[in-house]
């Protein structure tokens, strides 16, 4: 029997490492149709792992955040201070919009950033309004999921 909610998929080794993934089943009745959906998700954007991603992606996630919310820009030394912008985006947003981080890499080298929050908006911004792409739910049937594909980098 499985333990915790990552062993349900078919993807155990990617989904481990997501914090969804680490509900226990005995506490929680996970939902069929989004165990479903991770495996699809898998599938149809030929996801290769779970990664963390590079602090340069977070901050064209920054540059795009600012031309829409020019609002929340910092000075530079600020800037400095937070060391890595993932942390900005989380404290100076300060928006239940970007919750359930996850961000995986595919096959072909680009990157994948979702989140999935409860609400479908929070003061009148969504994700759509940052370039993010509403699809199948992913953490759970209360909450919607929303994706960003960062294109891989020519080096």
């Amino acid at each position: 029997m499985s333990s915790q909610f990552y062993e349900l998929t078919a993807y155990p080794k990617i989904f481990r490492k997501t914090y969804w993934g680490g509900f226990p089943v005995r506490q929680n009745k996970p939902e069929p149709d989004v165990i479903e959906n991770r495996n699809r998700f898998i599938n149809d954007y030929d996801i290769k792992d779970r990664v963390k991603l590079p602090n340069y992606i977070y901050k064209e996630l920054w540059n795009i955040i600012l031309n829409v919310k020019p609002e929340l820009r910092i000075s530079r030394r600020e800037e400095i201070q937070y060391h890595y912008y993932s942390s900005i985006i989380r404290n100076r947003c300060k928006s239940t919009i970007f919750d359930h981080e996850e961000t995986y890499i595919t096959k072909s080298g680009d990157y994948i950033i979702i989140y999935s929050p409860y609400e479908a908006s929070d003061s009148g911004t969504k994700l759509e309004e940052f370039g993010f792409e509403r699809i199948y739910n992913l953490y759970g049937n209360s909450s919607y999921t929303y994706m960003m594909i960062i294109p891989k980098r020519r080096r």
